[in-house]
């Protein structure tokens, strides 16, 4: 589980990590928080829209769109200690995007522009598997994009178009 979030100073807030869309699960508040459109530096790409509405409407999640930070990652990964069965307290955080589909993320290192670690590592989760969210999330997307659900084949098929060879 390797991905590479960009956390810009002074600010420290999460932009884009590599080519995915960065994703924070608050388990013990049911919300998940992604960096907003609006900092001009996260793309409007689909899976992003798809796990956005996924979260909302087949997980009861609320989804928050705006800054991820150092501080926060800390407080949740230090605050919490759910495991991966333990849908209620996991903290989670995943990537998604177009080559990545769901990514789960085990840790975030504070490292310095040369790569060397400079702060503590912040571990999701028990740093090695998919949080609960997380593999509900690509199950989810999953089975629409390979039509192995009817039901949520149905729900989305506004998502669905077929491409004659």
């Amino acid at each position: 589980m390797k991905c590479c979030a960009w956390m810009l100073r002074p600010e420290t807030r999460s932009k884009r990590p590599g080519h995915s869309t960065f994703f924070v699960v608050f388990g013990n508040n049911n919300t998940i928080v992604t960096p907003s459109l609006e900092s001009q530096t996260i793309l409007d790409g689909v899976t992003r829209s798809s796990i956005l509405e996924l979260a909302e409407k087949e997980c009861g999640y609320t989804v928050i769109e705006g800054e991820v930070t150092l501080d926060d990652l800390h407080d949740i990964a230090t605050t919490t200690e759910g495991t991966k069965d333990d849908a209620d307290v996991a903290c989670e955080a995943f990537c998604c995007g177009t080559g990545a589909s769901i990514t789960p993320v085990g840790s975030v290192t504070v490292a310095d522009q040369d790569g060397n670690q400079i702060g503590e590592v912040i571990q999701f989760g028990d740093g090695e598997f998919a949080g609960p969210v997380t593999r509900k999330l690509h199950k989810l997307l999953t089975d629409i994009q390979h039509g192995n659900d009817e039901g949520l084949n149905e729900r989305y098929s506004h998502w669905i178009h077929v491409v004659e060879p």
